[in-house]
């Protein structure tokens, strides 16, 4: 018999709704709790599952959750849907999360969605059409904050003056570094690849040896930092934030290139 002490026992979806609330508070690993507890007394479950996992870069578990979810729920079932794009786009397969979420837009053209389709343009090269459908996902939610915007001029004298700001022994670091400027990242480096951050989320990236590895730098082409732009102007709301975004993600890449992983580069002080 319970003790007096004990929790009242919470029904499948007062559970669901504190999976919901954990990640929607970005507590990915508390949200597999009370899922677990639902068993299968709500389909629902399972979208919110895979949620988890992709918030957890675990996506071989978002993959089993989505296939629990796709044969428990109706194929037009709008939290399915977001689910299906959500993996997809962190898999970079592009286009079935495109086919999701433009699923999604044709029931109802909500906020979030047209986001993610302004990312898929974005990777598509079309910034016309990106910037069209964050001004409709605005005008459909006003408080969504709108990308701080640069010129390509602009953006490279801020990466220049990031660089001059380094101590200058990592300056003399960074010179021997190519860095490039691209608008989004080139998905063809990305697909198949089950380490990388999803598009939308890829604010930088350091590719080739690491400078200590001189055995390395025969064989490979020079070490490159990519920035890139469009994706940073999307998570700055004002020109000061972005400035310090684009200093932070260049001091974060050069860390990588120093050879230090991502605690590493977190103590290593740059930002």
């Amino acid at each position: 018999m319970p003790s007096r002490t004990d929790p009242e026992p919470r029904s499948p979806d007062e559970l669901l709704d504190a999976a919901w609330d954990c990640l929607e508070d970005g507590r990915p690993d508390e949200a597999l709790a009370p899922l677990a507890a639902i068993g299968d007394a709500l389909p629902e479950r399972w979208q919110a599952e895979c949620i988890a996992h992709i918030a957890r870069s675990d996506l071989a578990a978002a993959e089993q959750a989505l296939a629990r979810a796709t044969v428990e729920l109706d194929a037009d079932d709008p939290g399915l849907l977001w689910a299906t794009g959500e993996l997809r786009l962190a898999q970079w397969r592009l286009n079935e999360a495109r086919e999701a979420y433009a699923a999604l837009e044709r029931q109802e053209a909500d906020a979030a969605v047209l986001e993610r389709l302004a990312v898929l343009a974005d990777l598509d090269g079309d910034t016309a059409r990106a910037d069209a459908l964050l001004a409709r996902a605005s005008r459909i939610d006003p408080e969504l904050p709108r990308p701080a915007r640069l010129s390509a001029e602009e953006f490279e004298q801020c990466v220049d003056a990031a660089a001059e700001a380094l101590p200058q022994h990592f300056r003399e670091t960074l010179e021997a570094l190519a860095v490039v400027i691209d608008p989004m990242p080139d998905p063809l480096m990305f697909q198949g690849r089950s380490d990388s951050e999803p598009p939308s989320e890829l604010l930088g990236y350091f590719v080739g040896h690491e400078l200590a590895d001189r055995a390395a730098a025969v064989l490979e082409l020079p070490p490159t930092i990519y920035l890139y732009q469009r994706n940073l102007e999307r998570m700055c709301s004002t020109r000061d934030e972005l400035v310090e975004e684009i200093r932070i993600t260049l001091y974060h890449e050069l860390g990588h290139a120093l050879g230090f992983d991502e605690d590493g580069v977190d103590e290593l002080g740059l930002a």
